[in-house]
């Protein structure tokens, strides 16, 4: 029997068997008029209770976990997401690359994790009501669009009250809850799972729905890139069912429909997920680190069974298995419920129809993947999948598969409601029966209730002054590590000005490369390390003199401190250093300080005043300065300014009998070397530089390299 021919035949036996109910006939027939609606009340009625403490503070305020370790930043990241990507749309420029964060390169968005479709579906509120009622309307609506998408789904297969609890199942399980709560909108909207499958099924009998499950396909794809993973690997599962189930029988009422929706689905899509291939195969990621990661960020098959810290009533007695744990807060919670789990072994035993062993499928291929690569012979299908396709590297969370393990549960826990409340109906009547599905979801809500804290997003005072400035110039924000980061580019949104650090998904580093290499710069980013025992470069400017010049460069006109992240060691040095450079902060709370060059300053001016003819100043693959020394990597280059054009020779302090070659990329002469002596010193003469910028490009016979002098002196 197809799909669409068993979603024809109810599972609540029909009229008879609803009028039977005892309800007056009068209000049978509305709410089989209203079905959908009274179950839209119902679950809307439910996210209201849950998340009560957000619906008074709808403006102002972001939801976060209660108990701890759930409370991380990231929602500040997406609320930066939710405000760009609706305004570089509607300035006409593309929404993957901004020149917003680590200016002045900017950087690629093609695998940041924006939700663009939430963004963009949430605009109207943003344009009415702020980014963060935006932000806040998208995690109440999914979580409501959850449940009723779930409830339509399974309302054939399972009847009114086994769809109902299956719903609010999908809707509350701990994984999504965790991924809410963590500020994980992209995650946490799966709405579009169990429409994609309403779409498929109703295709079989209109075709215009499959154009629907492609619209469906497109939108998970532009909301997250791990969704459409999940969703590629519930059409294929779908697709083994129904050959398993029919064979080649009927193959064309629903394979046609899927192709159909499938190519719909990448047409939509292709402007995103084209690029976002060439990128994820690009980026180098080593086998070691992908295990490792996957490892990290596993399911753990203990957690399965031990309420997670996302519950209101359970958390706290088992809070103690969630400590010390590796990998992201946000994976953790995979607990699947007693309940939801019995009701479900109920519905794979005791369902009608077969289509509960495509749930069975789902839920077993899911779980097994979720393990990710730790499991010996066990982890060879997610290493198989997940390890050899360089496309799927960047997805090293398997803990987040257990999200198709719970739409699997929640569709077997619906049917397994479906089998519990027949008997019960038959031998005691239709009002015990609805008692006991009142009892059924109330259990299923004791348990899941998630625990509700509320994290404020007011913007701080000293944004309106970098606000009403309206120069062209870049922020430096300090520290620049999360969460810190994550709070500065929210308040981007109000001063709209470029920010020289930033946050990439799955990118560790925050800084450009400049931030650490430059003097001045790599003091501020790294005050613990970089004032030990000053820098390498020999010449009359120091690095303190070459401050202004360096903020200069990279038109650094504010560096804002926020001292609540910083150790009073760091903080002293940090504060020294700005104000030793730009003097008083012209903001100070008990929290910020705001530092501003008052005007860029050039090269010609600092070499005048400092009465030296030459600056330079270290580029690429030049680390931050610690204890007196610097890493230079195998290619590096220096910048050198030169007030007239001239010979120079370089000396350069490392080890004894490295080999090291200069070239100018301004091509005003040819490839110099030299071997290092047995002090470790290496001369390099006759370096011919031009009025102006120099680049001095140098490779060293080495990978890496300790640099304790460098020293350049007019032949």
């Amino acid at each position: 029997m197809s799909e669409a021919a068993q979603a024809a035949a109810p599972i609540d036996g029909g009229a008879k068997r609803d009028r039977a109910e005892g309800m007056p006939l009068r209000v049978y027939r509305w709410a089989m008029a209203h079905d959908r609606v009274a179950a839209l009340v119902l679950y809307s009625a439910a996210t209201a209770a849950f998340f009560w403490p957000l619906l008074f503070n709808f403006f102002a305020w972001i939801p976060m976990g209660y108990f701890a370790p759930l409370e991380t930043a990231d929602g500040y990241h997406f609320l930066w997401n939710f405000w760009w990507v609706p305004q570089s749309l509607l300035s006409g420029h593309g929404i993957y690359f901004t020149n917003l964060m680590f200016y002045p390169q900017g950087t690629s968005l093609v695998l940041q994790t924006l939700d663009a479709a939430d963004a963009v579906l949430s605009y109207p509120v943003q344009a009415v009501a702020g980014v963060v009622a935006a932000y806040n309307s998208v995690l109440i609506a999914s979580t409501v669009a959850c449940a009723l998408a779930m409830y339509l789904y399974m309302r054939p297969y399972a009847g009114r009250s086994g769809a109902f609890l299956s719903g609010i199942v999908f809707s509350f399980f701990p994984q999504r809850m965790s991924q809410l709560l963590a500020g994980h909108p992209n995650l946490s909207s799966l709405e579009w799972f169990p429409l994609l499958l309403v779409c498929l099924r109703n295709a079989e009998g209109k075709k215009r729905y499959a154009l629907g499950a492609g619209v469906c396909l497109a939108l998970i794809a532009y909301t997250e890139l791990e969704l459409l993973v999940m969703a590629a690997m519930l059409l294929v599962l779908y697709m083994v069912y129904r050959l398993a189930d029919g064979g080649l029988r009927g193959l064309r009422s629903w394979a046609v429909p899927m192709a159909v929706a499938i190519g719909t689905g990448a047409v939509l899509a292709s402007p995103f997920l084209v690029p976002a291939a060439l990128a994820a195969n690009s980026r180098g990621v080593a086998l070691e680190y992908l295990r490792l990661s996957g490892i990290n960020n596993a399911a753990n098959p203990l957690l399965l069974l031990i309420p997670s810290p996302t519950s209101w009533f359970l958390s706290q007695p088992f809070l103690g298995y969630y400590s010390g744990l590796s990998g992201g807060p946000s994976q953790w919670p995979v607990y699947i419920g007693w309940s939801v789990l019995a009701l479900s072994a109920l519905g794979g035993y005791l369902g009608r129809g077969r289509l509960r062993y495509f749930f069975v499928l789902v839920g077993a291929v899911s779980l097994l993947l979720s393990l990710g690569p730790g499991y010996g012979a066990l982890s060879e299908p997610y290493r198989l999948v997940f390890e050899d396709i360089t496309f799927l590297h960047p997805f090293r969370t398997p803990a987040r598969l257990t999200i198709e393990l719970m739409f699997a549960m929640a569709a077997l826990a619906g049917m397994g409601t479906a089998a519990v409340l027949r008997p019960v109906g038959k031998r005691w009547g239709p009002r015990w029966r609805q008692v006991a599905a009142l009892a059924i979801v109330g259990l299923v809500a004791l348990e899941y209730a998630p625990a509700v804290a509320l994290q404020s997003t007011q913007i701080p005072a000293w944004t309106s002054i970098i606000a009403n400035d309206k120069g062209n110039f870049s922020v430096l924000t300090l520290p620049a590590g999360s969460p810190p980061v994550q709070y500065s580019l929210y308040y981007q949104s109000a001063f709209d000005k470029p920010l020289v650090e930033g946050k990439l998904s799955q990118v560790a580093d925050s800084l450009p490369a400049y931030a650490g290499s430059m003097p001045y710069l790599s003091l501020l980013v790294s005050p613990y390390l970089s004032v030990a025992s000053g820098d390498v470069f020999a010449q009359k400017a120091s690095d303190a003199n070459l401050s202004l010049l360096v903020l200069s460069m990279y038109r650094i006109k504010y560096v804002v401190v926020n001292d609540a992240y910083l150790s009073p060691g760091s903080y002293f040095i940090l504060t020294n250093a700005l104000l030793g450079s730009l003097g008083r902060p012209v903001y100070n709370d008990y929290e910020y300080q705001v530092y501003r060059l008052d005007s860029f300053v050039t090269p010609q001016a600092v070499a005048q005043e400092y009465g030296t003819t030459d600056l330079v100043l270290p580029s690429n693959g030049w680390e931050t300065p610690y204890y007196g020394a610097r890493n230079v990597t195998q290619s590096s280059a220096l910048l050198v300014y030169s007030t007239v054009g001239s010979d120079y020779d370089l000396n350069i302090g490392a080890a004894p009998g490295l080999r090291w070659c200069a070239g100018s990329m301004n091509a005003t002469f040819a490839a110099v070397c030299s071997t290092g002596d047995q002090s470790g010193t290496a001369l390099l003469p006759g370096l011919q530089m031009v009025a102006g910028w120099n680049v001095l490009n140098l490779t060293l016979s080495a990978s890496t390299a300790v640099v304790d002098r460098v020293q350049l002196v007019r032949s």
